[in-house]
């Protein structure tokens, strides 16, 4: 009877908890869309701009960093999540990061980007089980921007900037060189940032087809994978792909995966008209000059390196290329990397790179454990493998986890956390390794315990 009562008890802990984090969430993602339209962090000193919508941001993440606090204190924040493994180094970033506002061309704005990165990690990694259900979350950040699509579309934004956004934001045509090019995009998010979002998430999903939920979570799966494709996001959907070709050879069936792309691809491309509209979609409207510079990237590095010389070892700050951007129009390098030396110098670069090695360690660890096996803990540790896929697209292309907090950030440090959990549990279900001796008295054998099979 005691038991069925401790049983009880957990059952409804959890539920709280599960409750309690879905209200952070929505009050995190309230917070994404609450700068909309864009401004610029100069244009915050001026009088009157911090008007109402800065000031809720400002006061929902201090109240997030009460909660992180308490979540500290009642020792409910998983805190071996960062004493080894990728957040150890993710949380070197943002002390930089931190430290980094004594030069900083707009010091408050640094310093507040980069407590609000320490501040989602401690939520981050209070989730603890419920990293297991990470899919959940990125689907409401999913529909959280379908509603604002929704509401734009059908003109029910009542003139509201935040719903509607400004001209650049929102859904809306994109011209460029005569041509017009439709992407997703809407107020809480940048389609860069909804098409990783969605291509993490339709990873998880597709690893996860099989059991008794198996029709929603292909529904969703589908659902991200239609997102993904509509935000026209190149990088991103070549991610999401590479992950989905890890989820079809974990669950061997990458050969009629691989049969069924030989047949399909040749054959549309047969048809001249289906080879214009996917160049014209691959395109964006963009030249072929332009295309072949990686959407003018090329140009950017260049100029981005010549920059970093004269501030290689310490950077000019983070976030301070929104202040001081490197070109017209260009607040970012698109490279993860370039983006540390010019922000935080040759240290910068080393932090970045050490979270990514880490992660790597972590996964092919997993692997490793996992080679020759079958069962839950494999899919799950080839699960970790796939979504990282996508998320290192977007840090070869794009800036990776070292912009200001987006639900693109968020989804790095949940994914790092989640690896690093299942890391630490694989290593304590192997200290627990039960030694046998044979009958014959011969040397032991040893009898790995299974991975809990709580997915």
């Amino acid at each position: 009877m005691e038991a069925v009562f401790d049983s009880s008890q957990d059952a409804n802990s959890q539920q709280r908890s599960f409750r309690s984090s879905l209200l952070i969430w929505c009050a995190i993602l309230l917070t994404f869309t609450g700068l909309r339209p864009p401004r610029h962090p100069s244009e915050l000193m001026k009088s009157g701009g911090f008007d109402w919508q800065v000031k809720l941001q400002a006061i929902i993440w201090v109240c997030l960093g009460v909660v992180g606090l308490l979540l500290i204190v009642r020792r409910r924040a998983d805190l071996r999540l960062i004493r080894s493994g990728p957040l150890f180094w993710y949380l070197g970033f943002v002390v930089l990061a931190l430290i980094s506002a004594a030069w900083s061309a707009s010091p408050l704005v640094t310093a507040y980007r980069a407590v609000q990165h320490g501040v989602a990690v401690v939520l981050v990694i209070s989730l603890r089980e419920q990293l297991r259900n990470l899919n959940l979350y990125l689907g409401i950040y999913i529909a959280l921007n379908w509603v604002f699509v929704a509401l734009w579309a059908t003109g029910l934004h009542g003139g509201n900037d935040w719903i509607a956004g400004s001209a650049d934001q929102g859904t809306a045509f994109m011209a460029q060189a005569g041509d017009l090019q439709w992407r997703f995009r809407s107020t809480a998010g940048h389609p860069s940032h909804i098409s990783i979002v969605a291509g993490v998430a339709a990873i998880s999903l597709a690893m996860r087809t099989s059991g008794r939920h198996w029709l929603a979570r292909s529904m969703g799966c589908g659902w991200m994978m239609v997102t993904v494709v509509l935000t026209v996001s190149r990088t991103a959907i070549a991610g999401m792909f590479g992950g989905l070709f890890l989820v079809a050879f974990s669950r061997h069936k990458l050969a009629i995966v691989l049969c069924v792309a030989g047949i399909v691809i040749p054959a549309a491309m047969l048809s001249r008209p289906v080879r214009d509209k996917a160049g014209k979609y691959l395109r964006r409207g963009q030249t072929t000059r332009q295309f072949g510079s990686m959407t003018g990237r090329v140009p950017i590095y260049e100029r981005v390196l010549e920059k970093a010389r004269d501030n290689a070892m310490t950077g000019i700050g983070f976030q301070s290329m929104r202040v001081d951007p490197i070109a017209e129009g260009w607040l970012h390098t698109h490279n993860l990397f370039l983006e540390s030396l010019t922000s935080l110098g040759v240290v910068g670069v080393l932090m970045s790179l050490m979270v990514l090695l880490s992660s790597g360690a972590g996964i092919i660890t997993l692997l490793m454990q996992q080679h020759g096996r079958d069962g839950p803990n494999r899919l799950a540790a080839w699960e970790n493998a796939a979504m990282a896929v996508p998320l290192l697209a977007f840090c070869i292309l794009d800036v990776g986890f070292f912009a200001a907090l987006n639900a693109t950030v968020m989804t790095y440090i949940a994914v790092m956390a989640k690896i690093q959990t299942d890391v630490l549990e694989s290593a304590q279900e192997r200290n627990v390794t039960a030694i046998q001796v044979d009958p014959q008295g011969h040397r032991p054998l040893w009898s790995t315990t299974a991975l809990s099979t709580s997915e």
